[in-house]
């Protein structure tokens, strides 16, 4: 094999491991995404006051009260902005492995700043946009009180986040000269015209680009919203954000449980990897759960819900098996455990 296109291979290779690793966390630079939340915050805590002091957000006079004094630990020079504004920041890239990786032997072309625009008016149909060189941020939150005002400001950083990731994905595109930066292994791929007749929500969260970047807002939807929950209402929390479980323990959002219904109905190899992904930055959240359910039957060995991969691995060897002779007995003696391993489930679940 030429030695380039090895060395091109193994740079692909480490840059896809990095981005399964750090799944959920920081997909793109560490360090940009830091100075990015910096940014977000000011500007939005600018504009919120900038409103109140404008009499423009209708809440009771204590809420009030409160808000503007909460708003004001963050803001500098209020403004109520009516449109749009823009600015230049640095790229940080230090810390960021792939980078670390990657300048060793290739070069970053054009990259010395990133464009930040924030938009106040916003769009029917996205909440955030990352293009060479630019990330764009919707801001049309306003909040009433102080706890809606650190809500809207999470679901902000949540949208930086996604964006950074993509830039992430364009940095290493650039520095590989490859259009493979964090995208899910060949194996488990999808062709985007495949689902071109879907709906635009579906079609975005089945694009090979967009697999670890929902797959990260999974994760930062989860560990949010975990926070104050019993090791039950996690555990319930997780299998319905997989779509395992109808219902949610709790009022929330759905727009983890819609990127993993999508990818269970249309790309099914996708979903599993999801789940196992999703399972692994979650653990440290489980593990409560987990070490409470041990030994409550006894003699029993209590499998954690993040297992699930086992068991489809499981369901696969027995399907082919049976394919092969349904009366055999490795498929009968499989069936038998498939279906002790779901009645346990069952009973743990109650």
């Amino acid at each position: 094999m030429d030695y380039q296109l090895k060395s091109l291979i193994n740079d692909i290779a480490l840059c896809s491991e990095h981005f399964v690793k750090t799944a959920g966390i920081h997909q793109g630079p560490p360090e940009l995404y830091k100075d990015i939340a910096q940014l977000v915050t000011k500007v939005y805590a600018n504009h919120v006051l900038g409103l109140i002091n404008e009499n423009s957000i209708r809440s009771t006079p204590q809420d009030l009260i409160e808000l503007k004094k909460e708003v004001s630990k963050y803001a500098d020079k209020p403004k109520a902005y009516r449109s749009r504004m823009s600015t230049e920041i640095p790229i940080n890239l230090d810390n960021w492995r792939p980078y670390e990786q990657l300048s060793k032997k290739r070069k970053l072309y054009g990259w010395k700043t990133l464009k930040i625009i924030i938009d106040f008016q916003g769009h029917s149909l996205r909440s955030g946009r990352a293009r060479a060189g630019e990330i764009e941020v919707d801001m049309t939150l306003v909040p009433r009180t102080a706890k809606g005002f650190h809500q809207s400001l999470d679901r902000l950083k949540l949208i930086a986040r996604h964006e950074v990731a993509h830039i992430g994905q364009y940095i290493i595109n650039n520095m590989l000269g490859k259009h493979e930066g964090g995208q899910p292994s060949q194996k488990i791929r999808t062709d985007d015209e495949k689902f071109k007749n879907l709906d635009r929500p579906q079609r975005e969260r089945l694009k090979n680009v967009e697999f670890y970047t929902y797959l990260g807002d999974a994760v930062d939807e989860f560990k949010s919203k975990s926070k104050n929950l019993s090791p039950e209402q996690r555990n319930d929390l997780a299998k319905y954000l997989i779509a395992l479980k109808a219902f949610s323990p709790i009022k929330t959002t759905t727009d983890a449980q819609i990127y993993f219904q999508t990818l269970r109905k249309y790309a099914p190899d996708k979903w599993k990897k999801a789940v196992k992904e999703f399972f692994k930055a979650i653990e440290p959240e489980l593990k409560e759960y987990q070490e409470k359910r041990k030994g409550e039957i006894p003699g029993e060995r209590t499998e954690p819900i993040w297992s699930i991969g086992k068991m489809m691995k499981s369901v696969q060897d027995y399907n082919k098996l049976l394919s092969k002779d349904p009366n055999s007995k490795e498929a009968k003696d499989l069936l038998k455990a498939l279906e002790y391993q779901e009645s346990l489930r069952q009973r743990l679940a109650r």
